[in-house]
């Protein structure tokens, strides 16, 4: 919500895709989140910026091998940095950017930087997520948000 907050044109889009897939029914749908596009994007977007875990689960390597200039034996924990990844230059253009169109024609899966946790069940973390989803898109359904230029404060009103 805050990255929408801070980019209100990106809110303002997402917003509009969600209220013209559900504002008849006013009631966000499993099946109707299928069809929305842009908030899908924004959903990775803030997943590849704000990932719930700043380090992937801890792997042991299974044979001796050197990265990036450093040895790493044999049975070694190795930690992956999510942040890292997900703001990599040579990877995303513009890293810091909260840009969600990066995912128009991009086909990566960011499951892997949100696999953070191996305390989770199976499907636990997809559960969070599928919840995280609902509310938000149901939060942009039925509030109206805008940020009144000259004041340094959001309004937020129900639409009913």
């Amino acid at each position: 919500m805050a990255e929408l907050m801070r980019n209100p044109l990106v809110m303002s889009r997402a917003q509009s895709e969600v209220r013209t897939a559900f504002m008849e029914q006013m009631k966000v749908t499993e099946e109707g989140l299928r069809k929305l596009r842009y908030f899908h994007w924004v959903i990775k977007e803030t997943l590849r910026l704000h990932s719930p875990g700043p380090l992937l689960i801890g792997r042991g390597s299974q044979e001796t091998c050197r990265v990036m200039g450093y040895d790493v034996p044999k049975g070694s924990m190795v930690l992956v940095s999510a942040w890292a990844m997900s703001r990599d230059p040579k990877y995303w253009d513009e890293p810091e950017t909260f840009k969600p169109e990066r995912f128009e024609n991009d086909t990566r899966d960011l499951e892997i930087m949100t696999s953070s946790s191996h305390l989770l069940v199976p499907g636990e973390e997809c559960a969070l997520v599928s919840h995280l989803v609902l509310l938000l898109s149901s939060w942009l359904l039925q509030t109206y948000c805008s940020i009144l230029t000259g004041i340094s404060r959001m309004v937020l009103m129900p639409i009913n």
